[in-house]
């Protein structure tokens, strides 16, 4: 069976349980089609038309790559600035450690938590804007506004 593992019965092996992405095993499998994406925002056009000015002679292909460009730019910035939080976060953690104070380590642990939940926000927010600038690449490119 396609996904499923070689040894099975017939091959003197246990019945093979099939291979899942961690996704497909908490999610139901769904016949329905995807919904079409929302218009886009205003600040995602103004976005686009400031990324990508010269519209009329740009490809979708071609903006398209730019906001990838700009989103990863903004990508970078956010894990470089997270990334010197994150580590004066752990050093504190670590000292809290060497302290033996609890209270300290747990307080030290829920920071790093937080600043962890922040960044996965960031990063979220991003590719969230990015998929908003690219529909209204998309509708610019097709006459939409």
């Amino acid at each position: 069976a396609i996904g499923a593992r070689a040894a099975g019965p017939a091959a003197g092996g246990t019945a093979a349980a099939p291979i899942m992405s961690p996704a497909r095993q908490t999610a139901p499998f769904s016949t329905s089609t995807p919904a079409a994406p929302a218009p886009a925002t205003p600040d995602a056009i103004a976005n686009v038309k400031r990324l990508v000015p010269d519209l009329n002679s740009t490809s979708v292909v071609q903006g398209a790559e730019t906001l990838r460009r700009a989103a990863l730019k903004d990508f970078k910035a956010a894990a470089i600035e997270m990334g010197a939080r994150l580590q004066q976060a752990q050093q504190a953690l670590e000292q809290a450690q060497k302290s033996g104070s609890q209270a300290e380590q747990e307080a030290a642990i829920k920071k790093l938590r937080d600043m962890q939940a922040q960044e996965t926000a960031q990063i979220q927010r991003i590719a969230a804007r990015l998929q908003s600038e690219m529909t209204a690449l998309k509708q610019l490119k097709a006459g939409g506004k």
